[in-house]
């Protein structure tokens, strides 16, 4: 089974998460699929996006909101790379939505 992975919160801290999974990817290709990337700023989820498509042969959908982004896709993991203050939102919506976070 391929899981199907986004990533909420595109900046700082973000980046070191995207590299590893990257690297992951590299080792096992199967594991995973980055099938989403979420920001407010939506021109870090794009940067994001791009820089997973290098490691699949396909972009993975872009967000501004946590809401939308669990409106339109079905996940099985999201790791939650937002400001501390606000992992408690972004987490409950995602387990609500079946998701595991991160």
């Amino acid at each position: 089974m391929v899981l199907k992975l986004a990533i909420v919160g595109c900046g700082g801290m973000a980046e070191a998460h995207l590299r590893a999974y990257i690297a992951i990817k590299q080792r096992e290709p199967g594991k995973f699929e980055f099938a989403a990337m979420c920001d407010p700023v939506l021109a870090s989820a794009e940067k994001f996006a791009n820089i997973a498509t290098q490691s699949q042969n396909f972009k993975p959908r872009v967000y501004k909101s946590v809401e939308d982004m669990l409106s339109k896709e079905t996940l099985d993991v999201v790791d939650i790379c937002t400001p501390h203050s606000e992992h408690h939102k972004a987490a409950i919506a995602c387990l609500n939505a079946g998701a595991d976070v991160m």
